[in-house]
């Protein structure tokens, strides 16, 4: 995996809008959040338009901007304004090898899934970790933008947590894929499918959706034998999602379900460590994390660690 470079201080950051807009207000916070983190933020050519009431601009607009981002030397990372949907829309008219040519941070999480996985086929690392709309927010979580910053300009990213419930012990090493899950499974058996790791550290985040649609993704990616080549699976947060199981939580839905090796309903093809309540997501943290760099997960009893290979 390519790793792009570290930022320094004063370095430009290009702030697109590849999936719905965001409005003027929190656009202007955005910016001015980006600047006080050290970092020259320079909005992209259509980041502020709008198409269909909903997307920031037309498809191809959407894809020049990142083009544009990607091309220009003196930009040094990329990061979303914000994600909902549209992302899927423009990998196309993208393709790897504007990623491979010109390594970049690409930052962002939700719908930047698709960018994720974009980055991974083209063999570059990218951050999952807080965007515009996140850090514009009245109260953004500090720990979380400071992380940001920190990952940036070469900090540690090491982590430790408290699950909420237990997961399953054990320790696993793999090339960490993944974010959104409604972004990620339709990617799955595509030309743009991230899952071509031997192994594999499982990232899932999700919010707003029903318990079922939750199921049936994961089962989405089973079926297409893109966890055959997992390791270990670290779940973030699950926010405003159902419960029409009556399970109390989607963790301990999946904990008696697709998760569960001895079940019939389990997506796994054997026992691996599972870790619940990493705080990524859509949550009110979103520490970073680098998709495509590899981890050890550790799991022990309520307690869990995630750590860079070699560090």
């Amino acid at each position: 995996m390519i790793i792009p470079s570290l930022l320094e201080p004063g370095d430009c950051i290009a702030i697109v809008s590849p999936s719905y807009h965001l409005d003027d207000e929190q656009f202007d916070a955005a910016i001015t959040a980006v600047e006080r983190m050290g970092f020259r933020a320079i909005p992209s050519p259509h980041s502020r338009d709008r198409f269909l009431d909903r997307y920031s601009a037309a498809p191809e607009l959407r894809a020049d901007d990142l083009k544009w981002a990607f091309n220009d030397p003196g930009i040094k990372g990329v990061l979303a304004s914000r994600g909902g949907y549209g992302t899927i829309q423009i990998l196309d008219l993208l393709g790897p090898e504007l990623l491979s040519s010109h390594p970049k941070w690409m930052i962002g999480y939700s719908d930047i899934t698709s960018l994720h996985a974009l980055s991974l086929c083209a063999g570059v690392q990218s951050l999952h970790a807080a965007m515009g709309s996140f850090i514009a927010k009245d109260g953004a979580d500090s720990e979380s933008i400071d992380l940001l910053r920190s990952f940036l300009c070469g900090g540690p990213q090491k982590y430790s947590w408290t699950q909420a419930i237990p997961g399953i012990d054990g320790r696993a090493e793999g090339v960490l894929v993944g974010g959104n899950l409604a972004t990620l499974a339709p990617l799955a058996g595509s030309a743009y499918d991230p899952f071509r790791f031997r192994d594999i550290i499982l990232f899932i985040e999700e919010v707003e959706e029903s318990a079922h649609n939750i199921d049936r993704m994961l089962r989405t990616l089973a079926l297409h034998g893109a966890l055959d080549r997992v390791r270990g699976v670290l779940c973030g947060a699950f926010t405003d999602c159902g419960d029409e199981f009556s399970c109390g939580s989607v963790e301990a839905l999946l904990s008696r379900t697709c998760f569960c090796p001895r079940n019939a309903l389990s997506v796994l093809p054997k026992a691996i460590p599972v870790a619940y309540s990493f705080p990524a997501g859509h949550g009110g943290r979103n520490v970073p994390l680098v998709e495509g760099c590899s981890y050890v997960l550790e799991t022990r009893g309520l307690d869990c660690s995630l750590i860079p290979v070699g560090k």
